[in-house]
């Protein structure tokens, strides 16, 4: 998880671009923009993994759009675009099975993170302020700052549902739905950036959990 900062707090006087409310640095300049008009759909680890498979092969079929991977969830589904993680080190690992595995259609995805030294990724979102804390939630930034619209969050509920590998909900963290201090910030931050970006919230779909009471369900795409 990245330290929750948000908009209004803290700026960046040497951000390298500013880009959909926006700024940072890293090699990411050309991908601003760069799926404009193009839809998204943002693959985490939360439900089953026969309700995450369903979801993920519905919004691909009716949208046929980008995937992007979030974390450990990547090694299980059928066609990635991009592969996202705050945790750098694991997703270096991640994308190495995969390779070893089915080396001529994932050599050609793309791997990003926001943190960590440059060299064994592809994309390095430095500087991105504010950063989400949660990796899910950075994958729908990045989506955004592309030019995805809709966005559809698959395996993102935001709340205590148990993640794909786990037989129970991960105790003392809730990804903003507990009473912890990090759940609180965490939350607070999404919905002040959604009240500060009303346009990137009316682009989110999502198909579970807490974030599709927020952002609307994919019946509303």
């Amino acid at each position: 998880m990245a330290n929750v900062i948000n908009a209004e707090s803290f700026r960046d006087p040497n951000a390298e671009w500013h880009h959909g409310g926006y700024s940072g640095c890293g090699n990411v300049t050309d991908l601003l923009g760069s799926l404009r008009g193009r839809a998204a759909v943002v693959v985490g680890s939360g439900g089953s993994i026969e309700e995450i498979l369903d979801h993920y092969e519905a919004v691909r079929m009716k949208l046929k759009p980008a995937v992007f991977a979030i974390n450990d969830i990547g090694l299980y589904l059928p066609h990635v675009d991009h592969w996202l993680s705050l945790h750098n080190e694991k997703l270096r690992h991640w994308y190495g099975v995969k390779t070893c595995e089915e080396r001529d259609h994932w050599e050609r995805i793309k791997m990003h993170t926001a943190i960590g030294a440059t060299g064994h990724l592809h994309y390095y979102w430095h500087g991105l302020c504010p950063l989400f804390a949660l990796s899910g939630y950075f994958g729908m930034q990045v989506a955004w700052l592309m030019g995805c619209r809709p966005i559809v969050l698959v395996g993102c509920p935001g709340d205590d549902t148990r993640r794909f590998f786990a037989k129970e909900p991960r105790k003392g963290f809730h990804y903003g739905h507990g009473g912890s201090q990090s759940d609180n910030g965490m939350k607070r931050q999404l919905l002040d950036e959604m009240v500060r970006q009303p346009e990137f919230k009316a682009s989110v779909r999502s198909m579970s959990g807490w974030t599709k009471d927020f952002f609307g369900g994919d019946e509303c795409l």
